[in-house]
């Protein structure tokens, strides 16, 4: 039997033998032999990254005062349930105790075969398939995730198999669609206490020490570190107090053009968007605390709601009604009475699911839950939390009282109660009663099947929107930096006839540089040090330019999100420049203006990207909301540059679509939801006929892209970034390389990271399956003998007289590492030889995976020996012939 059967085999017989004990359970001696007390394993610690080169591994608790059988229990990663599949996560063995208060260290290569990584999940599984506990992050810890007293994670020190560490906590970078607590210092004294992102922008502070604190010099970032507001000199905050600053709010903001600080309202600095982080320094630069998220905060879709720590200063951030300079307000929980089970056809225990239907997590503690009779009442203990969208199952063993025909559930806190559900007289549930739709339904019905944990299921099923599919990088991990220097608030890329524009939004400035096809970079000329755009009537700071896009026309287009000289105000245009123009400055010859047509947001958070796609690209796909019916350009007579113009929103991460009409009107003919939460990048790949949005750090650096299909639901996949990117950069520019630039199976990719100068240019590659026109390639000399060993180069044609110089550096494909797996294509990597770029260790990915085959590893190093037997042979020969 191989392996692989050998784990899922395992697997199956540990799932059996745990079905099998239960059921028998009155007959034997056990621990802890209640249903449910599964729910009290919970994962503990997690190493993804060993400083000393050790295997990961994942630390579980048993955080029950009773010793729990864990047998059959297990984990995976964010591939979730396909490592069942694949064999790859051994559950543990029949008769595993877990005693109360203990952990339990599951390691790599002995519970689990695959590796956790830079931007991971870790799932915690019961034998029967229940989901446990889950922990996500968007980058290695410096030293493990580690659960906090509060129930939260924070990066500590690694503690394996051992009691968590509490040390000085610098904030937990884990999953950003999780609003939950990025941790506090404890040695810390001030806190961000509430943010509030929309329909206002403020940040509330507390100082939760015992003495006043002078907050000069303080300041107060968002997810990019040019954008700054300092609070003003002589500002103070009492111990135990709170500080509010709003969006008028005085103080200094940082002017990256002349890189000092100036005087300046909160809001011009900072626009807090939909998913963003707010960052807290102190005067020496350090940082004291954070919290990042990933949606605008609301209740229900009402948005007078804010992220706020509950209890004030201490604990962890939840979704709550907005309390700006208040203390804090616990929100009474929108938790729903989801499934109700009062006659479980196994014999087994009565239980009701409880569901949180918000995107934060949500404190039940102190609820009470009741049935028809007051005197049978459960109160919810203390720390008891719902993930967000996720489920709680309590079972009889828990409430202590059993659910009879025609009882009800009823849920009060505070003495109000807050929801009920009754089944019919005379009736248990059957199989069982449930929320319809699920979790977020008005009303209460039989299910189909019993489904504690999960989703309601029902005999017809309300329409539910497809997922949206999540991809791994769809080419090589490896990630070069370029060297090449810009100014430092780099935003905006595109790639377009064989040259890549760039523009800088503090300055107006951009670049175009030539792009060879072996990926050398060099400024075109009169491009050196770029060239300054301003508005048509020309204001003292000019556009801040996030976006730009070469068009057809042959004219080069930047969006703009705000007037740098009046930053608090939201000014969304497109100016039309031209590249061929003498000299360093110029005016815009044209300007559109977007902001009438797009949603209110921060000044901060308009548009970010600009993309113009060609009529013959869009013609007969792109949906337009004005004619109901697929794009058609002779609808639009007076548009210019023979194309439709897409812009991002970086509040929001929609795509809209417009028409720039000669006489500077706009026509909006399409709004794309990119489902991201916001969207930084835009770039239209003309081989694959995909738009790309992409996200910057406050969403992991996660892309989408989109084909438009003629309807109004066109295909959106995500993408999650490439290995070797370092998600935490904040990446605002993105685009793809035409597919002529192809080398072995692999295109470049540039990404422009705002708030640095050197190394703000990084590449990545796409596998593509592009190859050259064979009609275009000379026939080759019949003469010429073929090296068998040299793979061919389309892009380069092989010198067999020229020697190699062993001092000159080749790129980062030209060593094979045989225990590195290639690309998704199986491709070698393309040789760059490109004097404008080098290798950033910290990036490039090249350590020994941990999820390689090593039968295939194997095969690779046989191969790389029958070869080099095969060259020597050869040599050998030929020797002997000139002899």
């Amino acid at each position: 039997m191989k392996k692989r059967d050998q784990i899922q085999w395992f697997g199956r017989f540990s799932v059996t033998m745990a079905l099998c004990l239960s059921v028998l359970s009155p007959l034997c001696v056990h621990a802890d032999d209640t249903p449910g007390t599964m729910n009290k394993i919970f994962i503990n610690e997690i190493e993804s990254n060993d400083a000393e080169g050790g295997p990961d591994w994942v630390e579980i608790i048993n955080m029950s005062d009773q010793d729990v059988d864990v047998s059959g229990l297990y984990i995976t990663d964010d591939k979730d349930t396909e490592r069942v599949d694949e064999g790859s996560t051994l559950p543990l063995k029949a008769g595993t105790i877990l005693k109360a208060g203990e952990v339990l260290v599951l390691e790599e290569n002995v519970d689990f075969t695959f590796g956790l990584g830079k931007q991971d999940t870790v799932n915690l599984y019961d034998a029967s398939g229940v989901k446990l506990d889950t922990y996500s992050w968007i980058a290695h810890a410096e030293g493990t995730y580690s659960r906090t007293k509060d129930g939260t994670f924070a990066d500590q020190t690694p503690t394996k198999g051992k009691a968590n560490s509490v040390t000085e906590n610098p904030g937990d970078p884990g999953n950003p669609g999780d609003p939950g607590d990025p941790g506090t210092p404890e040695n810390s004294v001030m806190v961000i206490n509430e943010v509030n992102s929309s329909p206002d922008d403020w940040v509330e502070v507390m100082n939760t020490g015992n003495t006043a604190l002078n907050l000069s010099g303080w300041e107060i970032r968002d997810n990019s570190d040019d954008h700054r507001w300092q609070f003003p000199e002589g500002t103070t905050i009492e111990a135990g107090k709170l500080l509010l600053v709003d969006a008028h709010s005085q103080g200094k903001i940082f002017d990256d053009a002349t890189n000092t600080y100036v005087s300046g309202e909160f809001d011009e600095a900072i626009g807090i968007g939909s998913g963003d982080s707010i960052r807290l320094y102190d005067a020496a630069g350090k940082l004291v605390d954070s919290h990042s998220w990933t949606e605008h905060a609301n209740i229900n879709g009402d948005e007078s709601a804010s992220w706020g720590r509950y209890p004030d200063g201490t604990g962890a951030f939840v979704l709550m009604p907005e309390t700006p300079g208040k203390a804090n307000e616990k929100y009474a929980s929108a938790v729903v009475i989801n499934e109700v089970q009062s006659n479980d056809p196994n014999k087994g225990p009565d239980w009701v699911e409880l569901a949180n239907p918000t995107n934060a997590a949500l404190d039940i503690s102190g609820i009470v839950l009741k049935d028809d009779d007051d005197s049978h009442a459960y109160v919810i203990p203390e720390g008891t939390v719902i993930e967000a969208k996720g489920f709680l199952v309590i079972t009889e063993e828990d409430f202590g009282f059993g659910l009879g025909k025609g009882d009800s559930v009823r849920l009060f806190e505070d003495g109000v109660m807050i929801a009920s559900t009754t089944w019919p007289e005379g009736s248990h549930t059957s199989p069982t009663w449930g929320l319809y739709p699920d979790v977020n339904g008005k009303e209460y019905r039989n299910t189909l099947k019993e489904t504690p944990g999960a989703a309601n299921v029902f005999t017809e099923e309300p329409n539910k929107p497809a997922a949206v599919e999540t991809i791994n990088w769809p080419g090589l991990d490896t990630v070069i930096v370029s060297d090449l220097s810009f100014l430092e608030d780099s935003s905006g890329l595109d790639f377009y006839n064989g040259q890549l524009y760039a523009v800088d939004n503090g300055t107006g400035k951009f670049w175009i540089l030539d792009v060879a096809k072996d990926g050398t970079l060099t400024f075109a000329k009169g491009f050196e040090n770029g060239k300054t755009v301003n508005f048509s009537v020309p204001t003292a700071k000019g556009p801040d330019t996030e976006g730009i896009t070469a068009a057809g026309d042959g004219y080069v287009y930047l969006a703009s999100e705000r007037d740098n000289s009046n930053k608090g105000v939201n000014y969304n245009v497109i100016l039309k420049a031209d590249p061929k123009a003498e000299g360093t400055t110029q005016n815009a010859i044209q300007e559109w203006n977007l902001t009438d047509s797009l949603p209110a947001v921060a000044a901060n958070t308009g548009i970010e990207a600009i993309e113009w796609i060609g009529n013959s690209d869009v013609n007969g796909v792109l949906f337009d909301k004005n004619t109901n019916a697929a794009f058609d350009a002779s609808n639009y007579p007076n548009a210019v540059s023979g194309g439709v113009f897409f812009v991002a929103l970086e509040d929001n991460g929609h795509v809209y679509a417009y028409i720039l009409n000669a006489d500077s009107s706009v026509v909006q003919i399409a709004d794309i939801d990119s489902k991201l939460g916001g969207a930084m990048g835009l770039d239209y790949d003309t081989y694959e006929k995909k738009l790309w949005v992409a996200a910057d750090n406050g969403f992991g650096n996660m892309s989408a892209t989109i084909r438009l299909n003629g309807t109004t639901e066109p295909v959106i996949t995500h993408v999650k970034p490439a290995a070797g990117l370092d998600i935490t950069a904040n990446n605002e520019g993105f685009a793809i390389a035409s597919a002529e630039y192809t080398v072995n199976g692999q295109r470049p990719v540039y990404h422009f990271n705002d708030g640095v100068k050197s190394g703000a240019l990084t590449i990545s590659f796409l596998a593509c399956d592009y190859t050259e026109d064979t009609d275009k390639i000379p026939d080759e000399d019949p003469t010429e003998p073929v090296n068998p060993t040299e793979p061919a180069n389309p892009m380069e044609p092989a010198n067999p007289v020229e020697p190699v110089n062993p001092t000159e550096p080749t790129g980062p494909a030209e060593s094979v590492n045989p225990t590195e797996p290639a690309g998704p294509t199986d491709q070698k990597e393309p040789v760059l030889k490109n004097d404008s770029v080098k290798v950033d260790s910290t990036t490039t990915n090249t350590t020994t995976p941990k999820t390689g085959d090593e039968s295939l590893i194997a095969l690779f190093v046989m191969v790389l020996i029958v070869s080099g037997g095969l060259a020597g042979t050869m040599m050998y020969i030929k020797r002997k012939t000139d002899r």
